[in-house]
């Protein structure tokens, strides 16, 4: 291990070793990236991104472009459970996580379909697609 030094401090003996662990080797030592680790925490900042830009933007498009990110957050999230299960005993059945993905996709572009074609009747109102001129909708 190494060479052990001693300190003194009033009546307390203090051993210190000459290899002090860091941050960096604790992280190494105790912790290992898994596949489906690295799936996750890119499902979750591709959600982040997506949550940021529904909650921050001005133009209806770009709300749904965020929408749109966090459903594919999802669709991640399920091939990602699907590919690497939690249990490796237990194999789910094939495709299972690609259906629920695909159903997903399917629910995404209807989505995307009747946003966008709200926006345009908006637009056709409003002459804008800016979500502060949509606020008072009238039939």
């Amino acid at each position: 291990m190494g060479a052990v030094k001693k300190w003194h401090y009033a009546e307390n003996t203090v051993k210190a070793h000459s290899r002090v662990p860091t941050l960096h080797s604790f992280f190494r030592d105790t912790h290992t990236m898994t596949p489906l680790h690295i799936c996750l925490i890119f499902s979750a900042l591709l959600f982040s991104v997506g949550l940021a830009a529904a909650l921050a933007r001005n133009s209806s498009i770009l709300v749904l472009l965020g929408v749109e990110l966090m459903l594919n957050a999802a669709n991640i999230n399920l091939i990602a459970f699907w590919r690497f299960p939690l249990n490796p005993a237990t194999v789910p059945a094939p495709g299972t996580g690609v259906l629920f993905a695909v159903f997903s996709i399917a629910v995404a572009a209807a989505e995307a379909a009747v946003g966008l074609a709200l926006i345009i009747a908006i637009y056709r109102h409003r002459r804008s697609i800016r979500l502060q001129d949509a606020t008072a909708l009238k039939g």
